[in-house]
C-alpha cells in the first residue's frame, strides 16, 4: 500500500500447505485409531489412544498458534514445535506398530 508492498511472514504459504496437510493427517490418523480402538481394544487402550490424540491436537494448535503470530516454520525457533510434534504423532503411530522415528544405529 502507498507504493509499498506488504511482507508476508510466509511469502510462499509454506506454512499453511504444512498445516493443511497436518489437519489432513491427523484426520485420517484419527478416523483410523477410533475405528480399531472401537473395535478390539479395551478400554485402557482407548484412553491411552484418546490421550495420545489429545497431546497431537494440544501442538497441533501450538503450531498453528505459532504461524497466526506471523512465525515462519523453517525458523529456528519453530524447530522446538516441529520435534514436538513429531514426537506426539510418532507416540500416537506406535499404537499400530509403526513409528515413524527409527532408531539411528551405531556403527
Amino acid at each position: 500500500m502507498n507504493g509499498q508492498e506488504e511482507k508476508s511472514a510466509d511469502p510462499g504459504g509454506t506454512g499453511q500447505a504444512l498445516m493443511a496437510e497436518l489437519v489432513a493427517l491427523r484426520t485420517i490418523l484419527l478416523n483410523v485409531l477410533f475405528k480399531q480402538a472401537n473395535g478390539e481394544g479395551s478400554k485402557d487402550r482407548r484412553v491411552s489412544i484418546r490421550e495420545k490424540t489429545i497431546r497431537l491436537d494440544v501442538i497441533r494448535e501450538r503450531v498453528q498458534q505459532f504461524v497466526d503470530r506471523g512465525g515462519d516454520l523453517k525458523a529456528p525457533d519453530a524447530v522446538p514445535l516441529g520435534i514436538e510434534l513429531i514426537h506426539a504423532f510418532d507416540d500416537l503411530a506406535k499404537g499400530f506398530g509403526q513409528g515413524i522415528l527409527k532408531p539411528i544405529k551405531k556403527e
